[in-house]
């Protein structure tokens, strides 16, 4: 039978992927958080999505239902007889668009999570078992929302029910060069997935660093030597001749007559190699032009558009793998993203993330409108802290000297604790004024903390705060 798992591979196969994920859920090394004992058993008839056109092709099954409204709620979706350019179509606004699909295609892996080659009833029957776990997990989660949070949920749920990462592939079709498979169907993953990353709900992993053109984006790139005036690639390598009488040096091409090498300068005959001249080297020349250049210019012509970059001047653009971290699973089981506007109006103290998401949220307002935009930070020296109070009070340290920073900030600035230090965010605030802030804090601390402690300040204005944040992540 052709088809690409009958029906004892995959009861067998079905098997070998609890087991599989039964030794991943156990390892250490997991990233991914997973406290379910054991994938959860569906309780009722699994209701399959078939889109409208593609149902008379299958068979009835005794134990499935067959939907045709996108709308309606269903448990997995079997996909049409078509490539994978169907299937953002075929997601786009329906109910569930993290089930599992049975497709008959390669095209559609990894997304998809079964495929057949055949829709006969005992191979359809034993791939729709071999997904239910998956059907399982999914139904255990809040549905999707609408609107600008959907994309990103939707990447850490299918990252989360397959118990996998989300890789990046190369991609030879596309201008980016590189695609996210899991991600099919999802508009312009890469955006959605560093705006998790950024959350702190997905860790990066880098992948690959491609340049892009400067007219069109695309990073489908050829890399040339040409000319540093023309820029032709009609370059040539040419030996070059040195003449001791006179001096004189060029191309061998300059040197060559029919009775053997006779110099251009002083027209002296040439007759023996290292004694009347010698060949210190090569030199490039052009073609098209007639320039003689050292080096060539190393550019990139864009496939896509024809327009060529220097290298010097080339964008740069880094793609990354990315893992699921547990922030991201409890995102998943809230049903909502954490929102910049959660801490858009806190003043006072915060956890580090909420400290990174309000910076990242103001400096591009404050940049937009040149303002000022200051942030501090306080190193500790914890050997010597260590030696006062012992290594276990430190963090306890940190925190105090935060809630003691809080009790002198204005509306508006935002505080956070360090493992070694603290941060403080204060936007509308210029140097001259983050000086004298910080100098009247430093002498609250001396005055309301004991033991003595040793710290280091350093301020960062507007220019250099995304450095920082990336520093303090």
């Amino acid at each position: 039978m052709d088809v690409v798992r009958d029906r004892a591979t995959l009861l067998k196969q079905q098997q070998q992927s609890e087991k599989t994920f039964k030794n991943r859920r156990d390892s250490t090394s997991s990233q991914i958080i997973d406290p379910d004992p054991a994938w959860p058993a569906t309780a009722q008839r699994p209701r399959c999505f078939v889109d409208r056109d593609f149902i008379r092709h299958l068979p009835r099954l005794d134990e499935t239902d067959y939907v045709t409204d996108p709308q309606d709620d269903f448990d997995l979706i079997i996909a049409p007889n078509t490539s994978a350019h169907a299937l953002p179509d075929l997601v786009a606004g329906c109910s569930n668009p993290a089930a599992p699909i049975i497709a008959f295609s390669n095209a559609m892996l990894p997304r998809a999570d079964v495929v057949v080659r055949d829709s006969q009833a005992p191979t359809l029957a034993a791939a729709i078992r071999s997904v239910l776990p998956i059907a399982a997990r999914v139904s255990a989660l809040p549905p999707l929302p609408q609107g600008y949070e959907r994309a990103g949920l939707l990447a850490l749920e299918l990252c989360y029910t397959r118990n996998c990462a989300i890789e990046a592939r190369w991609h030879p079709n596309s201008p980016d060069l590189i695609e996210y498979p899991l991600l099919l169907g999802i508009d312009n993953p890469r955006s959605v997935l560093e705006e998790m990353a950024d959350a702190d709900l997905l860790r990066r992993r880098f992948c690959e660093r491609l340049h892009a053109c400067s007219q069109c984006g695309s990073s489908r790139l050829h890399a040339r030597e040409v000319c540093v005036s023309c820029k032709s690639s009609n370059l040539q390598e040419e030996q070059l001749v040195h003449h001791y009488a006179c001096a004189y040096q060029g191309t061998q091409r300059q040197f060559e007559r029919a009775s053997g090498y006779v110099c251009p300068k002083c027209r002296k005959q040439l007759r023996h190699y290292g004694v009347d001249y010698d060949k210190p080297g090569v030199v490039i020349t052009c073609s098209n032009c007639g320039d003689t250049l050292a080096e060539p210019e190393v550019g990139f012509t864009c496939v896509d558009c024809g327009f060529y970059t220097a290298g010097d001047n080339a964008a740069h653009r880094d793609w990354h793998h990315y893992d699921l971290l547990a922030d991201g699973i409890a995102a998943l089981r809230s049903g909502r993203l954490p929102r910049h506007d959660d801490v858009e109006t806190m003043i006072g103290g915060c956890s580090p993330r909420e400290f990174r998401l309000f910076a990242a949220r103001t400096l591009p307002i404050a940049q937009r409108h040149n303002r000022p935009f200051t942030i501090w930070r306080a190193r500790f020296d914890v050997e010597d802290l260590k030696r006062q109070v012992g290594p276990r009070a430190v963090p306890q340290i940190c925190q105090f000297v935060r809630d003691l920073v809080v009790h002198k900030l204005r509306e508006g600035d935002l505080a956070t604790a360090l493992p070694a230090g603290i941060a403080v965010c204060l936007p509308e605030t210029d140097r001259n004024h983050a000086e004298a802030t910080v100098r009247q804090i430093m002498e609250y601390i001396g005055r309301n903390l004991q033991p003595h402690l040793k710290m280091s300040v350093e301020l960062f204005e507007r220019e250099q705060v995304a450095a920082v944040l990336e520093d303090l992540s």
